[in-house]
């Protein structure tokens, strides 16, 4: 049975573990930026695409991430980004037009690791997965149950 969640847990920091993501292969992000329990309860994603939850760190803060990260080394676009890596959002946007992406709606999350890339990309990073299912919560009305899905290519800049 539905039952609306309470818009007060905006306020609660979130309870679940985030352990942080460190010594990891470069790849795809994609999923929620968890930033309070109400995040927390109303955004589930499919179990069947093997979601987890981290902390990422950067230069500007730390994010709770939720969602599906796919290690892909060889992908040109994260050797690029390895191997030199932009150092602003002028030259990162610069790369992304190069690839065919762009950031015009999440360039505010631009920092060295975490690249941000605009999410209606998500069906070409993440062939894979059936959108229509990737969020499910039935206890939870379809208004309250639907966030934004963000798109990070999150780079190991301190790899050896």
């Amino acid at each position: 049975m539905e039952s609306v969640l309470d818009p007060g847990l905006a306020d609660v920091k979130p309870q679940q573990d985030y352990p942080l993501l460190t010594n990891f292969e470069s790849g795809f992000f994609c999923g929620y930026n968890i930033k309070n329990q109400y995040d927390e309860k109303r955004l589930e994603i499919n179990p069947d695409y093997n979601p987890r939850r981290f902390q990422f760190k950067t230069n500007y803060g730390t994010y709770n991430l939720y969602g599906i990260f796919k290690p892909n080394p060889k992908n040109s676009f994260i050797k690029k980004l390895e191997q030199t890596p932009p150092s602003n959002i002028g030259e990162y946007s610069s790369t992304l037009t190069l690839e065919g992406y762009s950031c015009l709606t999440c360039f505010l999350f631009f920092s060295p690791g975490l690249y941000p890339v605009d999410s209606y990309y998500k069906n070409n990073l993440f062939e894979e997965i059936n959108f229509e299912e990737f969020s499910i919560n039935p206890d939870v009305p379809t208004f309250q149950r639907l966030g934004h899905i963000y798109l990070f290519a999150l780079v190991n800049h301190r790899k050896k």
